[in-house]
């Protein structure tokens, strides 16, 4: 009911974005632009930003702990002599194989380095490869797990963690929509028709599907969820299908009282984290919020003088390194932060609760290390 109701209130408050002179004024913007040499960014970034862990545990999550026991195993070939080859794909040109491996589905791939010691070196030696377990392994481990894994392809897996624009509004997220392999934005991921998951009763009973055409639907089976305003789990499984599937296989436009929240409930469920990665610099970037955006909403008393929706774009507006660099630029209350930290070596004293604990709810392993950034001051 809460969602709801501050769903109605961004509707009906208004969108109009305060001017730069407005924001000025009221100590949100700076009035002069900050420079910030290069040696100086990470510091910053430490001591103005945030990541919020609760959009990460609100889908598809596995504990860091949990690819520590793994990331060997599926990252690196066995230390031993290889005892068999490539087998028939020793025939092929040493090109013409890692072609072949590059477009083989992520499912195929991981039974196929089971097969053999050789096949197994074949496919850790691909750097697209290397580059999905390093930094990608949650997405990895997503896809086999809902039963997506043979539906991408290693190609199209890196493709995707190489682009950093959400599909539908060109933000930047950490987010993938498991169903149709597609980068979404958290606010996309909730709100968009074509990212809605509903179970398959429901689509037989909204479109009227054939037998056949049921069977069309691409489907996932849900991974078992943490609640992260208790951090408890939910360990049922069950099976969702795409809404937005199931109108274009019948023919029949979808109906607007299926459009409600409480009819997206399921859409977190077909998603999980994935990183970007600059396969030019190699940097890995999560996303980052500004911890003086959210200083401001807090401690100015601006709240009811500009618009709940522009507060909410601008206090969940997720940031590359190098964007939130140009953001701090001007933003007034980052600077205040950054003047605070002894030059990110200390908390900021003024340091939001929710950016000092990584999020709103619960108390995570990810949030207890984000809390202890700072070093004590000697």
């Amino acid at each position: 009911m809460a969602a709801f109701w501050y769903e109605e209130v961004v509707r009906t408050v208004g969108s109009r974005s305060p001017s730069i002179s407005t924001q000025e004024s009221y100590g949100y913007r700076s009035t002069s632009e900050c420079r910030c040499h290069d040696d100086r960014a990470d510091a910053i970034i430490r001591a103005a930003t945030y990541h919020n862990y609760d959009y990460c545990r609100s889908v598809i999550w596995f504990s860091p702990e949990e690819h520590d026991g793994i990331r060997q195993s599926i990252a690196t070939p066995f230390p031993r002599n290889p005892d068999t080859g490539l087998c028939s794909f020793n025939r092929l040109p040493l090109e013409l194989l890692y072609e072949v491996l590059l477009h083989l589905d992520m499912e195929t791939l991981f039974h196929l380095r089971q097969a053999s010691s050789g096949t197994r070196r074949a496919v850790d030696s691909l750097m697209h490869y290397q580059a999905v377990v390093s930094h990608a392994l949650s997405a990895f481990r997503a896809l086999l797990q809902t039963g997506l894994a043979s539906s991408v392809s290693l190609f199209n897996f890196y493709d995707v963690l190489c682009t950093k624009a959400c599909v539908f509004c060109g933000e930047f997220d950490e987010f993938v929509f498991l169903l149709t392999w597609k980068r979404c934005c958290y606010k996309c991921l909730k709100d968009k028709e074509e990212t809605q998951l509903v179970p398959p009763l429901s689509v037989q009973k909204e479109f009227k599907l054939t037998d056949a055409q049921g069977a069309q639907l691409k489907s996932l089976k849900t991974v078992p969820a943490i609640d992260t305003t208790k951090s408890t789990g939910n360990k049922s499984r069950s099976t969702l299908v795409s809404r937005e599937q199931a109108s274009i296989i019948s023919g029949q436009p979808r109906r607007s009282h299926w459009n409600f929240p409480q009819n997206k409930r399921f859409n977190l469920k077909g998603a999980c984290t994935l990183p970007y990665y600059n396969s030019r610099t190699g940097q890995v970037d999560r996303g980052m919020l500004c911890a003086g955006c959210l200083l401001a909403l807090d401690n100015l008393g601006l709240f009811g003088r500009f618009s709940v929706q522009w507060w909410s774009k601008v206090c969940d507006k997720v940031y590359t390194q190098n964007e939130y660099l140009e953001h701090f630029r001007w933003c007034k209350q980052a600077q205040v932060l950054w003047e605070s930290s002894d030059g990110g070596t200390i908390k900021p004293p003024d340091l939001p609760e929710a950016a000092h604990r990584q999020g709103f709810f619960g108390d995570s392993e990810e949030r207890k290390e984000g809390c202890g950034i700072f070093p004590r001051k000697v």
